[in-house]
């Protein structure tokens, strides 16, 4: 659990619904009152939020870049903590900023669903503001009449396993915060779900939905945390006695796939459970948490070790070091022979004539 997920308390709840991203601003329904979810549906809210926002999921964290008065962090500022009144024009403010943003794109009829609420406690407290985009697995929104969003239509959708949150942000201030209209944008903590991260790419995700509409951009610490995941990793398995040596192998050669992939996100719990031999792997996943934070899934910058990439080396007990560079088709110059290795000696074949002995 996290800031944003950890004992979730739901305050209000209020749905509009967005036309499809070309539609015009008179299909737009925009709901007059909050609304209270059954028993099972908050349940279920609850628990999807959960699922997305979890600090082991591919929620990546996004800091807020525009702050302009007319921006939604200025929106969501003045709904984070609003009475009821207050917080029913901020969401339908922020309906019209969402209907705005996808105006450009051939983007699908939807349900946005804002909740206030709180999480944690005590003095880990935070105040919370879910901003979530469903599309009715059906294809269109039914039970949409006048200015109301059918209750029926929300329960639904929270109660339907198979009903996906397209996209959703979450967004935190400390829980003893007054004065929000003062705090820093630093003091807003916001964590974005979409679907598209679940498949590692940013580029081919909406951009209307983190920089149109929310004006959020990724922090500029993706640099720092793959390094740290680079070379921690490769501290972590090669500690005396943890692993097998065609262990340290799978995982060294694994993780310099993943780097190198198409992919745009990393998530180090996700790499854990597929390449992390299961009696270590909590043990891993500890100290990645130690190391680079909560939030398993950042984005691939590769600029500090884009140079190292391709630098291998073996060393043995006796001071033997064997150091080249692997070609960029990923072909391995050298092979492990298992067949000849014994425990006290590593047998390996340099696929290539000897050029040089001095």
């Amino acid at each position: 659990m996290n800031q944003f997920t950890e004992n979730i308390c739901i305050e209000k709840v209020i749905a509009h619904s967005i036309p499809e991203g070309r539609g015009n601003n008179s299909d737009l329904v925009l709901s007059n009152s909050c609304f209270s979810l059954s028993d099972d549906a908050k349940r279920a809210l609850k628990q999807r939020l959960c699922q997305t926002m979890d600090a082991n999921s591919k929620s990546l964290l996004f800091e807020f870049t525009n702050t302009a008065n007319d921006s939604a962090f200025e929106l969501i500022r003045s709904s984070i903590i609003a009475d009821e009144s207050q917080f029913i024009e901020k969401s339908k403010e922020l309906a019209e900023k969402l209907h705005r943003a996808s105006k450009a794109y051939r983007i699908p009829a939807c349900l946005m669903i804002i909740i206030q609420g709180s999480t944690g406690s005590g003095a880990s407290a935070h105040k919370v503001l879910y901003i979530l985009r469903a599309e009715p697995q059906n294809g269109f929104i039914k039970n949409v009449s006048g200015n109301v969003v059918s209750l029926e239509l929300v329960n639904e959708l929270f109660l339907s396993k198979s009903q996906k949150m397209f996209k959703a942000a979450a967004i935190t201030i400390p829980g003893n915060s007054e004065n929000v209209e003062h705090l820093d944008r630093t003091f807003f903590k916001c964590l974005v779900y979409d679907e598209n991260f679940v498949s590692g790419n940013i580029k081919t995700s909406a951009k209307y939905f983190t920089k149109d509409f929310l004006g959020c951009e990724i922090p500029n610490d993706s640099k720092k945390k793959l390094t740290n995941f680079f070379e921690e990793t490769k501290k972590f398995v090669n500690q005396p006695a943890l692993l097998r040596e065609n262990e340290v192998r799978d995982i060294i050669d694994a993780l310099i796939v993943e780097i190198k992939s198409q992919t745009d996100i990393i998530n180090y719990v996700d790499f854990a459970n597929r390449h992390v031999p299961e009696r270590v792997r909590e043990l891993y996943k500890n100290k990645m948490r130690e190391i680079i934070g909560d939030q398993a899934s950042f984005r691939k910058e590769r600029s500090y070790i884009e140079k190292t990439l391709n630098k291998r080396a073996v060393e043995f007990e006796n001071g033997v070091i064997i150091k080249f560079l692997e070609d960029e088709s990923g072909t391995s110059k050298i092979e492990f022979d298992e067949n000849l290795s014994t425990p006290e000696c590593t047998v390996l074949k340099v696929k290539s004539k000897m050029k040089k002995y001095a």
